[in-house]
């Protein structure tokens, strides 16, 4: 009803702006490049919030409710898609791919493991608490606690970092790192005033310094941002981006893919994050939408249970699993065929990409009851627990190799979880064998192994190998290329995770919005999406 309503108006107000042209003649007044404040009509680009029409909310599909906006608590990309709208970091991963000051106005290496870091000084958050480097060093200590965060944070040498005045922080590493700024942009920085004093830390209510505000969460239906009038960037024209383009972002909780398109059709969201594959030929052909898509860096991986808690300790039943199941399948059954199947560790995104690495454990369902018996298990004899979130995707990913693994011999019992159960299983060595997940490796593979199974942060999955974390080390100070391909041969012939599909993702748009752009981890940053009048049936309140 409120499209409805709003295009009703929309077409009454130009009505009745026809009849007041009318009435003047239409005299030319010599200056027919421009025209008056009141009543102009907007071409092209409109700055949301400066319409005649009122203030614009835009409504964004978002799949599922994680459960806890505090920062640096949740990583997976459902989070992201609110948060990086509120909370912001020291560094950002530019459009162009490069690291580059944010809540930082600069920095400087004093020395190999010494950065020294200059704050903007009218930095607050959306209590209206300064931020200073007492509270960057407070939330990145916050971040160290975090199962999520943890891994940005293990370099740094807290008993050597300290605060040198309120906008100077002195941080030490313990030694170099090729992704240290990476890890210092995902940490999100809140004043520890502004989180000591919220009724429940932060948990249903997130509190940074970003360009919106968080102003509502209903559990399980949505969450509001709107404009925070004294954002501290908001003067700032020299960025790459668009800070504010919409007074209200309402991003609404629609698990299942049916509904979500629906509620696109309907009117009740004018983006779509996860737009579902089987809809995207009608999408792409209905006037009022456009689909974009974006490649990403992004692999579903199923990760094993590494751990002596699990038979998948086995290496040779790892391997008989990989030659078990079919990605193709995985992909022409869940995607639709909108999506690349996985071939091996190293993603399309990465540099050390080429079309013609071979395919690392081809389907072959003879060569994995093979496999199955030289790990020591006769068919019949296994059955194991997988786990998965609750979304449709993953469900179904789920159930295909449920199946394939069932024409080897082995069992599989599905365990389904919510989103905040779920992540917490990256802790849990008891409880799963298998686990559907994904990753994402921005620029190089040496990025995945850096974060997820590197010793001195976290290894997901709870694989150890010490031949491997002895060249990883170096690896990571130096970024050689020939190491890197090192790593991969030992950690494809180990295959402590099984990669399955290279996600392509599809963004749906109503008509009215334009200049889409992705930034890493394949987030859309909807507040940067600009407007054009085309929006005007439909935006505005």
């Amino acid at each position: 009803m409120r499209r409805k309503w709003k295009k009703l108006a929309a077409i009454m107000t130009a009505a009745a702006l026809a009849v007041t042209m009318a009435g003047c003649g239409g005299q030319n007044d010599g200056n027919s490049g421009s025209s008056s404040s009141e009543g102009a009509e907007v071409q092209g680009e409109v700055a949301a919030g400066e319409s005649a029409q009122g203030s614009s909310t835009i409504y964004v599909e978002a799949a599922s409710d994680p459960g806890n906006y505090q920062p640096s608590t949740r990583n997976a990309g459902a989070t992201q898609v609110f948060l990086l709208n509120v909370y912001e970091g020291l560094f950002e991963r530019a459009y162009s791919g490069e690291y580059e000051p944010l809540l930082a106005e600069s920095y400087e290496w004093t020395d190999d493991t010494h950065m020294t870091i200059k704050l903007h000084d009218n930095i607050v958050t959306h209590a209206g608490d300064p931020v200073k480097a007492e509270d960057v060093l407070w939330s990145i200590q916050w971040a160290a606690e975090s199962a999520e965060y943890s891994r940005h944070t293990t370099n740094i040498d807290f008993d050597n970092t300290k605060v040198v005045d309120d906008l100077t922080l002195e941080l030490a590493i313990f030694e170099p790192n090729v992704f240290f700024l990476n890890d210092l942009s995902r940490i999100q920085i809140t004043a520890k005033k502004t989180f000591e004093e919220s009724e429940d830390n932060l948990i249903n209510i997130a509190n940074g310094t970003g360009p919106y505000k968080m102003t509502g969460h209903t559990e399980g239906v949505e969450v509001v941002l709107e404009k925070f009038e004294d954002y501290w960037d908001k003067d700032n024209t020299a960025r790459d981006r668009q800070l504010q383009n919409f007074d209200k972002i309402v991003f609404k909780f629609i698990s299942e893919a049916a509904q979500q398109t629906i509620e696109l059709e309907s009117g009740g969201v004018d983006i779509l994050y996860d737009t579902p594959t089987n809809d995207l030929d009608s999408l792409r052909n209905n006037d009022e939408f456009e689909v974009f898509e974006y490649v990403t860096g992004q692999t579903v991986t199923m990760y094993f249970n590494s751990s002596e808690n699990s038979v998948c300790n086995n290496q040779t039943l790892r391997q008989a699993i990989r030659t078990a199941i079919d990605n193709q399948a995985i992909v022409a059954a869940v995607y639709g065929g909108n999506a690349r199947a996985a071939t091996t560790i190293i993603s399309p995104d990465n540099k050390e990409w080429s079309d013609d690495l071979a395919v690392q454990y081809p389907f072959d369902q003879d060569k994995a009851k093979q496999l199955l018996k030289d790990a020591g298990y006769a068919e019949g004899e296994l059955t194991l627990k997988l786990a998965t979130d609750d979304s449709n995707e993953r469900k179904a990913i789920a159930e295909i190799i449920q199946a394939q693994l069932g024409q080897i011999g082995i069992t599989v019992e599905i365990n389904t979880y919510d989103a905040g159960s779920f992540n917490s299983l990256w802790g849990d060595n008891e409880s799963w064998d298998m686990q559907i997940n994904q990753f994402s490796a921005l620029g190089s593979v040496l990025f995945y192994f850096n974060n997820q199974v590197n010793r001195e942060k976290n290894v997901r999955g709870f694989w150890e190998d010490d031949a491997f974390q002895e060249l990883l080390a170096p690896t990571i100070r130096d970024g050689n290329a020939e190491n890197i391909m090192k790593l991969v041969d030992m950690f494809e012939e180990a295959s402590p995770v099984c990669p399955l599909v290279n996600k392509t993702v599809y963004f749906t748009f109503r008509k009215g919005l334009t200049d889409y752009r992705i930034k890493n981890d394949a987030n859309l940053i909807v507040n940067d999406v600009a407007v054009t009048d085309e929006a005007s049936s439909w935006l505005y309140d």
